[in-house]
């Protein structure tokens, strides 16, 4: 993760959002349920690193994540052309984290040309820039966010700019997979050709990883539990960007990504844990 930081200038923010009781409960459901591995055809694409400077506590939002996370998560099929809706409904298994104050406005870095908050997949990037923000605000703290709705803050125009930041390991990772640098928002992690078949036996489901390291140990416990799939999984991971994987859910150029199951990661989902035990 490359943010300087210097001097923190706080700023009133512009607007405060209430709020959103739509996204409690939402990180209810961890890993799929699949039943048995099956090779089929799935997509690739393409995929940047940013560095950003000083401070600012600015626009605020809220949203609150309450709902124990558990080892169970039903995989939403659509048709081959997938609506937001039905697009938020894959992204909000999905947790990331962002600092903000007690009321839940998050802080910024400012730059000359302008102001930037962060997402966080990894929970350690997060407290990095959490023992920074104490150092101007001990109220400071770790506020988790459903990815559907940090994506709404990304994809806004106009205003202040929000990133999401991947974890830099996956980032250098997914360059030594494609072979050149990574320049979009996140690297999701995939095996091309490989698909599940759900536990009742009536969908097939591609899975994308936002960690590599929880791909390598999906296909080691399959190899283990299926000792005859050992010589059947390619052991070549392919990358595809997180933008361009949704601009091809949108847009249904591309019909295996219509059936995409987005895997959190292990690592943030036992952080959230953790977090809900101790009561943040």
């Amino acid at each position: 993760m490359d943010i300087g930081f210097c001097s923190i200038n706080f700023v009133k923010p512009d607007i405060l959002y209430a709020t959103s009781s739509a996204c409690r409960d939402r990180v209810a459901r961890g890993r799929a349920r699949v039943g048995r591995v099956i090779m089929s055809s799935s997509g690739g694409g393409k995929q940047k690193k940013t560095g950003m400077p000083r401070w600012v506590a600015g626009v605020g939002f809220l949203v609150i994540l309450t709902a124990l996370v558990s080892p169970a998560f039903a995989p939403l099929l659509g048709p081959p052309r997938l609506s937001d809706a039905e697009i938020n409904q894959r992204l909000n298994k999905v947790v990331l984290f962002s600092v903000t104050d007690q009321a839940g406005k998050p802080f910024l870095t400012e730059t000359a040309e302008e102001r930037i908050g962060y997402f966080f997949f990894d929970p350690t990037d997060a407290e990095a820039f959490l023992s920074k923000a104490k150092e101007f605000d001990e109220s400071a703290k770790i506020f988790p966010v459903t990815l559907d709705e940090a994506y709404k803050f990304v994809a806004r125009k106009g205003g202040d700019t929000f990133r999401l930041m991947a974890n830099r390991t996956d980032v250098q990772e997914a360059e030594k997979i494609i072979g050149s640098p990574f320049s979009g928002s996140a690297p999701l992690f995939f095996i091309d050709g490989m698909s599940f078949q759900s536990a009742d036996g009536e969908k097939k489901v591609i899975p994308l990883f936002f960690e590599k390291e929880d791909l390598e140990a999906t296909i080691t416990k399959l190899a283990r539990e299926n000792p005859a799939l050992k010589d059947s999984i390619p052991d070549e991971f392919s990358v595809i960007d997180l933008g361009s994987a949704l601009d091809e859910m949108k847009s249904g150029r591309n019909p295996a990504l219509q059936n995409v199951v987005f895997y959190p990661s292990e690592n943030a989902l036992a952080y959230l844990r953790s977090m809900q035990g101790s009561g943040n």
